[in-house]
């Protein structure tokens, strides 16, 4: 998808960089804010599926987690 994305935005960026990094900048406010909402959820005890779920194999790899882990991890909530 990135790839078939790149040559339209090249494009669209060499006719248009100001609007181009409006997009982005939109963007990045709409995942900051659904980011947002799903940490309040989880915390506020909305979201319980999420901390039973099984961390994914490769974040368990990269942070060297446990087979045993489960939920997202947040500062503080680390087991070690």
């Amino acid at each position: 998808m990135q790839a078939a994305l790149l040559g339209p935005y090249l494009l669209a960026y060499a006719l248009a960089p100001a609007a181009c990094h409006a997009g982005v900048a939109g963007l990045e406010a709409a995942t900051v804010a659904a980011l947002t909402a799903a940490l309040a959820d989880l915390d506020g005890g909305r979201l319980p599926a999420w901390r039973s779920a099984p961390v994914l194999a490769p974040a368990r790899e990269y942070w060297r987690l446990p087979a045993s882990a489960l939920g997202p991890l947040f500062a503080g909530e680390a087991p070690w």
